[in-house]
């Protein structure tokens, strides 16, 4: 979310349907197999140091790349694109064109609107290819980043439909995947579906090139309200909405005494389009990321500058970890359903909107104290929901958390005196794990995780066997945590550090005790083996 779309309009152009280009959808999803991505968003440092503030670094962040100028939004987002990049992070960007349609000559939403579904159609039929050479140019500079592209972000019919079937934007989508997977050379890119929650089936551009399906989540996705110069619910109340729970209501398909159908009403924590969307993922056994999420403005007093952030922040962080770890029944809907792994990677914006959509304090608050917008969600300023937030990633698997108190530590070879290392003090996926001169650095401070993970604090990344190899002399490494079996090794009182994957220990290859020498698995010696011993 760069900029928020107003509302949603139906007003189509009616055109002819082309022929979706062929792009077969990779493997390459980059989910863990068992646990959950977080990103901090967005676009500038200053979300991410905020978080980092208490709480270990994430598995990536998120940034925006603008179609008209081909480049990144600004200068801020190409320097925090960089920087995650160099330490081989997850990328979340948003290439969007409906902000800033190429060719817009200015005008009021919908006219906006109408000049971007004009380029969508030009997208599916092969025009503008150029705009998005900075950005494969970019990929291909950084081989160890994973990049997660949202082919615009909160599509909608509005924006992105020439027609009624939508096939100009389930066009433009393939075609983007064909331009881009032919131009980039490793294989680091993952294609995310962002719709708006209410026109998922319609604007879905298939199997064949959908990788994730993402979602955005602020206030009306976890039924609560939202305030804007007065409280708007997401319902009517009190058919529909709950102010006094601040929940949503609706029925779903149960039962009566005698077995028949019958509509059932309930107090909901999530939005059913939502939910719905959760499961036609599932169906189609895509996983799913909540692209964007924050705070929004909770006050209930236009003098109050600070808003209910901190009553009601806490309620939001647990609705958000609830929604990832739902079952139950859908609105309108017989039967229950377990959705509990469907979202696979979520980002938070860590950010204080009361500045504008980068939350850069220039001094002047960019929104009206009464406007939705009016927001400081920097989790560091609420107790509550920083606590809520650090047991939510444990909770529910996250591969990065706020540490749990786990303190720092080396590791200290018997063998050579000398210490488990990250070759250079580097940050990237694939760096070398060795034994150097002990220093004291943040190259050799290590962290036991509660999921058995060694993760240096430097870099975010974890001690980790490549490939998931479970050989002899298989490569120890630096990489992003994933939580598999390659990663988990159980540090035990006799000095052997085992990836219980393999049964096989963290060994100094070759008996080695010089600096630089490679960390390997190998068969466990016993007794144990000087090379194998750690302290």
């Amino acid at each position: 979310m760069r900029r928020l779309a107003t509302g949603l309009a139906c007003a189509l152009l009616a055109a002819a349907a082309l022929t979706a280009v062929a792009a077969p959808a990779t493997a390459a999803t980059f989910a863990p197999a068992n646990g959950r991505l977080l990103f901090i968003g967005q676009s500038t440092q200053a979300s991410w140091n905020d978080y980092t503030s208490f709480a270990q670094p994430p598995a990536g962040g998120s940034v925006y790349y603008e179609v008209t100028s081909g480049t990144w939004v600004n200068n801020g987002h190409r320097d925090h694109a960089t920087w995650l990049a160099q330490q081989g992070k997850m990328i979340q960007v948003g290439v969007s064109w409906k902000d800033n349609p190429p060719g817009f000559p200015g005008g009021d939403e919908n006219a906006k609107a109408a000049r971007s579904r004009a380029v969508t159609q030009e997208i599916a039929n092969g025009q503008h290819a150029s705009q998005f050479t900075n950005l494969i140019d970019f990929m291909n500079a950084y081989p160890q980043a994973k990049f997660f592209l949202r082919l615009d972000y909160e599509v909608s019919s509005f924006y992105h439909c020439t027609e009624a079937s939508c096939s100009s934007y389930r066009n433009a989508f393939a075609r983007l995947r064909s331009l881009i997977d032919q131009g980039t050379v490793p294989d680091n890119v993952t294609y995310v579906f962002h719709p708006v929650r209410g026109e998922y089936e319609k604007l879905y551009p298939g199997d064949a090139v959908t990788d994730w399906v993402g979602v955005s989540v602020f206030a009306h996705e976890l039924c609560l309200p939202i305030y804007d110069n007065g409280y708007l619910y997401n319902g009517t109340p009190p058919q529909n909405y709950d102010t006094a729970a601040l929940q949503c209501r609706n029925a779903y398909l149960g039962k009566d005494a005698n077995g028949n159908d019958t509509a059932v009403w309930k107090n909901w924590d999530h939005d059913g389009n939502v939910l719905k969307m959760m499961k036609f993922a599932k169906d189609r056994n895509k996983p799913m990321i909540v692209s964007e999420s924050g705070m929004m403005n909770f006050t209930d007093s236009g003098g109050d500058t600070a808003g209910l952030e901190a009553a009601r922040g806490e309620t939001w962080v647990r609705r958000l970890f609830g929604l990832m770890n739902y079952v139950g029944p859908l609105p309108n809907t017989s039967g229950t359903y377990d959705l509990s792994n469907v979202i696979k990677a979520a980002t938070y914006i860590d950010l204080d909107f009361r500045y504008g959509w980068d939350g850069v304090n220039d001094g002047s608050f960019d929104f009206p104290v009464n406007s939705t917008w009016f927001v400081d969600g920097r989790l560091s300023r609420y107790t509550g929901a920083k606590n809520a937030f650090c047991a939510g990633l444990v909770d529910r698997a996250f591969t990065t958390t706020c540490g749990g108190g786990a303190a720092e530590r080396t590791f200290v070879n018997v063998g050579s005196n000398r210490c488990l290392d990250v070759s250079g003090g580097r940050t990237a996926d694939g760096t070398k794990v060795q034994l150097w001169d002990c220093l004291n650095n943040p190259a050799q401070k290590w962290r036991v995780e509660a999921n058995g993970s060694l993760v240096n604090p430097n870099s975010g990344k974890c001690l980790d066997v490549a490939g998931g190899s479970t050989a002899n002399g298989a490569i120890v490494q630096l990489w992003t945590c994933l939580g598999n079996g390659a990663q988990r090794w159980t540090v035990n009182a006799d000095g052997t550090i085992v990836n219980p994957a393999s049964g096989k220990c963290l060994d100094a290859d070759g008996w080695g005790t010089a600096n630089g020498t490679q960390m390997i698995i190998w068969t466990c010696g016993n007794p144990v083996q000087s090379n194998q011993n750690w302290r």
